[in-house]
């Protein structure tokens, strides 16, 4: 196996082992967020701040998300996968 390959499969196991916690971190904002904005609640109720501040967090995390799948992808092809 190349140098660049045995790198490639490193950088790969990496990237998919720090994708995991970034996709529970996004499932728990997005629960957090389903619950503050409980269709129940009367609207001058609803905690404006918090639902934008985790709204923005899930945001974040999810570019962070988007970035990392893309280089998985990239180093599947250049693997062959």
């Amino acid at each position: 196996m190349s140098f660049e390959r045995q790198k490639s499969e490193r950088q790969l196991i990496v990237l998919e082992t720090e994708v995991v916690p970034i996709d529970l971190a996004i499932a728990g904002y997005r629960d957090s967020l389903r619950d503050l904005l409980d269709p129940l609640l009367p609207t001058n109720q609803l905690q404006a701040k918090v639902i934008v501040d985790l709204g923005i967090k899930l945001a974040a995390k999810q570019i962070d998300l988007k970035a990392k799948l893309a280089d998985i992808g990239k180093l599947k092809e250049f693997l062959g996968r």
